[in-house]
C-alpha cells in the first residue's frame, strides 16, 4: 500500500495506455511519466501490477467468505470496465496488462473468463440487472453480441438514460427499449 512516506507515488498511470489520455493528460500525467521513467517502467508494467494487487487483494476476500479449497475449486469470470473512448491499442494494452498481471492463467477449474466492457455499457447492463433484466449470455445473436431478456420491471420502448460521469468526463447517452438488447461484450 502507497502512503506519504513512499518515494514513489504514481497517479492517473492507467491513463498512460492510451495515447489520446497523454495527450490531454495536464500536470498529473506528465509527472507520472516522469516517475514511470525514472523507475525504468513501462505503463503496462504499472497497470499490471496494479491489477495484480487487486487481484490477489479480491482472491483473499473471497477466501475469507468460502475458504481456501472452495476458492482453488471455482471458476472465475473477471469483467474490466474501460473509458468508452478508448482506441484498439489502448483496449490491448490493458489485456496485456490483465494477463501480466494473472488475472486469465488457468486454474484448476479452467481459465478465467475474461472480458473488457466500456464503462458506459457496464453502468447500463448493472441498471438493468437491477431493474430486473437478465444478462442471458447463452442467447448468442452474433459475434460477440449478447442479449439481454425483458422483464416486468423495465417494459418494451420504455425509455433508458446511462450517464457515465468519471475522471473529467462525463457521456451521457438515451435509449428505447427493444425486446431483446443486444450488447458487444469485447
Amino acid at each position: 500500500m502507497v502512503s506519504p512516506k513512499d518515494t514513489y507515488q504514481a497517479q492517473w498511470f492507467k491513463l498512460l495506455l492510451s495515447e489520446d489520455a497523454c495527450q490531454q493528460g495536464g500536470e498529473w500525467l506528465k509527472e507520472t511519466n516522469r516517475i514511470l521513467q525514472e523507475l525504468n517502467k513501462k505503463p503496462v508494467d504499472v497497470v499490471a501490477d496494479y491489477l495484480r494487487c487487486l487481484w490477489k487483494h479480491a482472491i483473499k476476500v473471497i477466501e475469507l467468505s468460502l475458504t481456501k479449497i472452495a476458492v482453488d475449486h471455482m471458476t472465475f469470470r473477471v469483467v474490466l470496465t474501460l473509458p468508452a473512448n478508448w482506441d484498439h491499442k489502448a483496449r490491448e494494452l490493458t489485456r496485456k496488462a490483465a494477463v501480466q498481471a494473472g488475472i486469465t492463467r488457468n486454474r484448476s477449474q479452467g481459465a478465467t473468463v475474461f472480458r473488457m466492457v466500456p464503462e458506459p455499457e457496464a453502468a447500463a447492463l448493472a441498471a438493468f440487472r437491477e431493474s430486473g433484466m437478465r444478462w442471458r449470455p447463452d442467447l448468442q445473436v452474433q459475434n460477440n453480441v449478447y442479449c439481454m431478456i425483458q422483464t416486468d420491471k423495465f417494459q418494451l420502448n420504455d425509455t433508458f438514460v446511462v450517464c457515465d460521469a468519471g475522471g473529467g468526463t462525463v457521456v451521457g447517452s438515451d435509449s428505447s427499449a427493444d425486446a431483446v438488447f443486444p450488447f458487444f461484450t469485447d
